[in-house]
């Protein structure tokens, strides 16, 4: 056997370029480079999957179901963000046909429709709730994992977000929501993490997914591009035509109390000083939410007051007896359609109650709620509803409210005449209480594949809380009333998303907007909270949304990818084509383990990288029209610099803060199973470090924290947790499988058209 020596060893100064699986493309034309390019933006393909396809798709639905399965086979995850009304659920049902088992996470409130739906196409899937997994109920081991509304799992902090995360084992994970973005880029990297290791896109640039802030989006958004499907209705023109249009009436800003009624009200709101609650945030969001339930209608603030009453009640009880309050308790001060209890699982500070602060706030609560209660003024804001309705009349109008109180209040202002209610309280109709289904089918019959109901049963008027925002099909309806503001632009459009649908017979719709009133907005300041989440929004790759006063704002991360993979090149003025003179188009195939994606790398002239998709769209035309020349040297350099640099960092172990603990802790068990000459154990921690190292779910992160955390000698518990959780990566350093490369440049002779230089792609040093 040869003997090798240190001696005969030479340092490699360029790795990449000794790699096995390196080599120039069989073909360097410019067209094969460019499809290479366009193949790359579009995920890539699996061959034999358009074969398999349900004849139900439509067109597009079709394109989004095979750059699914491709994303699913790589990474082990996909995300559908298409816009609402695309058909989100067909798409996912005819990638559930692919695998054998599928289970299906859905709300409560969509289990009936995605279950018919699935019925009628002939898919077999098992469907779970939301609310269940909130208890704690975990998902049976599936082979594919289908997550409707995934939003809903943007806080990796909850009981839901958890069991999820554990059941998800070894399965592939399909998400669903039109916008995955609700607050900030956190959201996005919390679905992510589902079925990603924090460190599975180090090699197309995201080093870690933990570390990932609102500054660095558009870094994530270019890295997640092979895994996403995110089209607006915009970038479907065949589907858009089939849409209806959207338009927005004018602002409307009026109280809910006439005059100087309103400015009492506020003045003793202003008196309240929450003495129960310790954390300064958390007084600030009880005052939030009053100021907003006063802009929906005096009976939902009067309604919150009194439960705020109830809640002093009892906190002065436990105050006699020196006891703190629990969070139990705190949660009773909201009911089920208000989204704020999560906000207030950390003020339980466990000190005891000041009595005497307590009965002060009492006396403030009370003289308030008398205020409100002999109150006999009109109501300008729901006058003025009563008289857009009245306009409408024969037609069909969903109102949105943000509180249940509100809606029955509207109910019987408007007299119950041709008018349903569906809060999370239940739903009724003039003639009584009713399945909150049954009043949907009364009011959207076509929408819902019911009959026609009898003329004194049908449903005109919906006023809903948020319940009846996600997921249904109500395009019998052409008009939406945002009659109260919610706190995230999600909610805005998903309301819209239930009219703006596939088989609406509608041209247009409208909508209408009512504001909080300038005194109100002062202390809530919710529009300007709703801006800056639609800037967050948009930034990461959002397709649409809707801000205050305006519907349907069409997001550009995703749109110029979507144009580039359909083909619809957007039309150049010749003056404007020297703007991308000596850019540069590199196509990088990166292969690390059974994972395999394209890459397309742009350098400008000066060697910068481009990143955004709508340059990068103008340097592909001019490679569509045959204006390149070679490389230049700069940029050669700079491919091989970022080459070297993903090459580095995609070898290197995961940096989460889950994966440094469980590191540390595996190696302090290492020490101990050393000293006692435990080899076994030895060699299973060994096994668990190098998947560790490899890169993690969250849900098998977790499950081996706890392992860790019961102590002793965890052999037979490690062991288990080794067979759930087999190798995902053969090879952690990824291999450059394939190096395309081709400079573009766009020359305009003095006084004339373009000329064109043609020139054979170049393969790089790299």
């Amino acid at each position: 056997m040869p003997v090798i020596t240190a001696d005969d060893l030479n340092v490699v100064r360029e790795p990449p370029a000794l790699m096995p699986g390196a080599q120039p493309p069989q073909d360097t034309c410019c067209g094969s480079t460019l499809q290479a390019a366009l193949t790359a933006l579009a995920g890539g393909t699996t061959p034999g999957t358009a074969h398999h396809l349900p004849r139900w798709l439509m067109r597009h639905q079709r394109g989004a179901v095979i750059r699914l399965k491709h994303a699913l086979d790589t990474f082990g995850g996909a995300l559908l963000a298409d816009a609402v009304g695309l058909g989100k659920t067909y798409a996912a049902l005819a990638v559930a046909g692919c695998y054998r088992c599928t289970g299906v996470v859905v709300p409560a409130n969509l289990r009936p429709q995605w279950r018919e739906t699935a019925r009628s196409l002939g898919c077999r899937v098992r469907i779970y709730s939301h609310e269940a997994l909130s208890r704690g109920r975990r998902c049976r081991p599936h082979d594919l994992i289908v997550v409707d509304e995934a939003h809903r799992f943007r806080n990796a902090a909850t009981r839901r977000y958890d069991t999820l995360a554990r059941s998800v084992g070894n399965a592939c994970v399909l998400l669903l929501t039109a916008t995955p973005v609700v607050n900030s880029t956190t959201d996005l990297v919390s679905l992510l993490r589902l079925f990603l290791p924090d460190n599975a896109l180090a090699t197309l640039g995201v080093r870690s997914l933990e570390a990932v802030t609102d500054e660095c989006a558009r870094d994530l958004v270019y890295a997640m591009s092979p895994l996403v499907v995110a089209r607006s209705r915009q970038s479907v023109p065949a589907v858009s035509r089939m849409l209806p249009a959207v338009r927005d009436s004018s602002v409307i800003r009026l109280p809910t109390l006439e005059g100087s009624l309103m400015k009492d009200v506020l003045r003793r709101l202003k008196e309240l000083r929450f003495p129960s609650v310790g954390e300064k945030s958390a007084r600030s969001i009880l005052r939030l939410h009053i100021h907003h339930r006063l802009a929906s209608s005096r009976w939902a603030a009067l309604e919150t007051l009194n439960r705020h009453l109830h809640y002093i009640d009892r906190a002065m009880e436990r105050a006699k007896r020196g006891l703190p309050l629990g969070r139990k308790l705190m949660r009773k001060l909201f009911d089920a359609d208000d989204r704020f209890q999560l906000e207030l699982e950390f003020v339980a500070d466990g000190k005891p109650l000041d009595g005497t602060e307590l009965e002060h706030e009492r006396l403030r609560l009370l003289r308030l709620i008398k205020v409100l209660q002999h109150t006999t003024g009109r109501d300008p804001k729901a006058d003025r509803l009563t008289a857009i309705l009245g306009k409408r009349e024969g037609c069909k109008t969903i109102v949105f409210t943000s509180a249940a109180r509100t809606a029955y209040s509207l109910a019987e202002t408007l007299g119950w005449t041709r008018v349903g209610v569906v809060t999370g309280k239940g739903a009724r109709i003039a003639s009584g209480k009713l399945d909150s289904g049954e009043v949907l089918r009364l009011f959207a019959p076509k929408a819902r594949g019911a009959t026609a109901p009898h003329p004194s049963r049908c449903v005109d008027i919906l006023v809903a809380t948020d319940l009846a925002s996600e997921g249904l099909n109500l395009q019998d309806a052409d008009c939406v009333v945002h009659y109260d503001l919610p706190w995230t632009p999600l909610r805005l459009e998903q309301r819209l998303g239930r009219i703006v649908r596939l088989g609406s017979a509608h041209e247009h719709v409208s909508v209408f907007w009512f504001l909080p009133p300038g005194e109100i907005e002062a202390e809530v300041g919710i529009i300007s909270r709703i801006a800056q989440k639609v800037t967050s929004q948009l930034a990461v790759g959002v397709t649409s949304t809707s801000s205050a006063g305006k519907g349907g704002i069409t997001g550009g991360a995703f749109e110029w990818r979507e144009r580039l993979v359909q083909g619809r090149w957007k039309r150049r003025d010749r003056a404007s084509m020297p703007a991308v003179a000596g850019a540069g188009v590199f196509v990088v195939t990166w292969e690390i383990g059974n994972r395999r994606v394209g890459e397309v790398v742009a350098f400008d002239d000066t060697g910068s990288r481009v990143t955004d998709f709508e340059t990068l769209h103008d340097i592909l035309w001019h490679l569509k029209e045959g204006f390149v020349t070679p490389p230049e040297e700069r940029q050669r350099a700079a491919l091989r610099k970022l080459t070297r640099l993903r090459i580095l960092e995609g070898s290197l172990s995961p940096v989460d803060s889950l994966s440094r603990r469980l590191t540390r802790r595996l190696l302090v068990l290492a020490r101990r199973a050393g000293t006692d000459r435990d080899v076994t154990l030895l060699d299973t921690l060994d096994r668990v470090l190098t998947r560790v190292s490899c890169g993690l779910r969250i849900g098998a992160a977790r499950d081996l924290a706890d392992i860790l955390l019961l102590g002793g000698k965890p052999r037979a518990r490690l062991r288990r947790w080794i067979v759930r959780h087999p190798m995902t990566c053969e090879d952690t350093v990824p291999g450059v499988r394939l190096l395309a490369a081709q400079a573009v440049v766009a020359r305009q002779p003095v006084g004339g058209p373009p000329g064109k230089t043609r020139a054979s792609a170049a393969t790089p040093d790299a």
